[in-house]
């Protein structure tokens, strides 16, 4: 896996990412290959907001045909996350933070198709 990560300034910071992972388990159908590319923006807006978008796909293709559909799956998930950040606001100490995160897998065994939907609330600091 490798990421590159450039800052246009202080407030702005793109960022792209790619990987190749070997997934291995006891179980043969279980077992797969994964490649992934992503992006993801950082940004400082006015007022104290910062925002955080990230995006990835990912393929997986499995070693061994599912004993039960009787093909060998792939996947493809794309996911998606955006964040904002009020880091002028003081809660206890911690800048709260407020998540989306979307995902969508798709599969060629439908047993291992879904959607998702995320909402997370966070109390962040910097140490």
């Amino acid at each position: 896996d490798g990421s590159w990560n450039h800052a246009f300034d202080s407030s702005l910071t793109a960022s792209f990412s790619g990987g190749y992972d070997i997934i291995s388990t006891e179980v043969d159908f279980t077992s797969y290959d994964t490649y992934s590319a992503g992006v993801g923006i950082y940004k400082e807006l006015p007022k104290g907001i910062t925002v955080d978008l990230n995006g990835e796909v990912r393929f997986s293709e499995f070693d061994a045909m599912h004993p039960i559909a009787g093909v060998t799956r792939e996947d493809t998930r794309l996911t998606g996350t955006v964040a904002f950040t009020k880091r002028d606001l003081n809660i206890w100490g911690y800048a709260p933070s407020l998540e989306y995160t979307y995902v969508y897998n798709d599969s060629n065994i439908s047993l291992y198709e879904f959607d998702s939907h995320a909402l997370d609330f966070r109390l962040s600091k910097n140490f």
